[in-house]
């Protein structure tokens, strides 16, 4: 399994993320035609880790979550629910070992007026394992 489908899986089956952003949440882009609020995920960045003889099997990926709704309030409940949900989690999913999740960065994006919605922009440091099984 894909870190991107072992997030997915996570989030997905989170009671707290859920219960804001029903099963509105996607990789890379966000349906036009779907209301949020919703969770969009990325990997923006991935090092794989060296040792003295070569890759060792690990990566750390840096994951953008960008937490969209229509009032800020709300936006800021969907992007806890996403920290609480990740931060310091560990795991294994299908062979997709999680090592690490950690909180890099949590800060506001401009209001969107043109579609009246807020973001607010979380970036998790994940060190797993990058050889699928």
């Amino acid at each position: 399994m894909s870190l991107e489908a072992h997030i997915f899986q996570r989030l997905s089956g989170d009671g707290q993320v859920r219960s804001i952003a029903s099963d509105r949440i996607y990789p890379i882009q966000w349906e036009q035609n779907l209301q949020p609020p919703a969770v969009v995920y990325q990997i923006i960045s991935k090092e794989s880790n060296q040792s003295h003889d070569g890759p060792d099997g690990l990566a750390t990926s840096h994951v953008q979550f960008n937490c969209i709704a229509k009032d800020y309030d709300t936006t800021v409940a969907l992007k806890e629910a996403v920290r609480l949900s990740l931060q310091g989690y560990t795991g294994t999913l299908e062979g997709t070992e999680i090592q690490s999740c950690e909180c890099e960065n949590d800060f506001d994006d401009d209001f969107s007026s043109d579609a009246e919605l807020y973001r607010r922009i979380l970036i998790l440091a994940i060190s797993h394992d990058e050889t699928q099984r």
